[in-house]
């Protein structure tokens, strides 16, 4: 966010003072972009008014240019207006502290128990052959130790993690676990 702003708290009491009078942008109806508001409004007890961009890109340029209050975006997006200190970030979505915004606070860190990443995983058609599976899954975690592709990922704001298909497996289904309250929600404020 750019304004009055501060961290998590501030936007939260804003939008108590005047529910659905925060303009958050989001990147569509449920997206993933829309999915952190929406939990951290359902958590806060707080209503805001939602404005959808075509991405993180336009949110940005949207909050800097004061077009609405806050809203989401990758750390690859944000990293360049937060360095230069035209925007700040209230706060990130990771379970850990961000190398890229090492004095922004987590949202757990700031009281609200809101974890999001930005996954990206291999899909195929149902019941491929096991060693199939072996196979892609031992090239991507061999990609993701390259030295390569781990500065592709530094310089966009990205953390490589690999998991293997039963840790990946697993990780969705306590996001979903996690998200799918917030899935009717998401439905009411489209």
């Amino acid at each position: 966010a750019y304004g009055p702003y501060k961290n998590l708290k501030d936007i939260v009491d804003a939008a108590k003072a005047n529910p659905e009078k925060v303009n958050v942008g989001t990147t569509g109806p449920l997206s993933n972009g829309h999915i952190v508001p929406l939990r951290l409004q359902n958590l806060a007890g707080v209503k805001y008014a939602y404005v959808t961009f075509a991405g993180g890109a336009d949110i940005t340029t949207a909050v800097l240019g004061g077009h609405i209050d806050a809203g989401g975006s990758s750390a690859g997006e944000a990293m360049s207006p937060y360095k230069s200190g035209t925007l700040r970030v209230l706060g990130t979505t990771g379970k850990d502290q961000s190398k890229f915004f090492p004095d922004v606070k987590t949202f757990a860190a700031q009281g609200y128990q809101v974890f999001n990443s930005y996954d990206i995983g291999i899909a195929a058609p149902a019941g491929p052959p096991p060693e199939i599976v072996a196979v892609l899954s031992a090239a991507v975690k061999r990609a993701t130790q390259t030295d390569y592709l781990k500065e592709k990922f530094n310089s966009t704001g990205m953390v490589p993690n690999y998991m293997d298909p039963a840790q990946y497996s697993a990780h969705w289904a306590e996001y979903e676990s996690q998200v799918a309250p917030i899935i009717e929600l998401g439905k009411q404020v489209q």
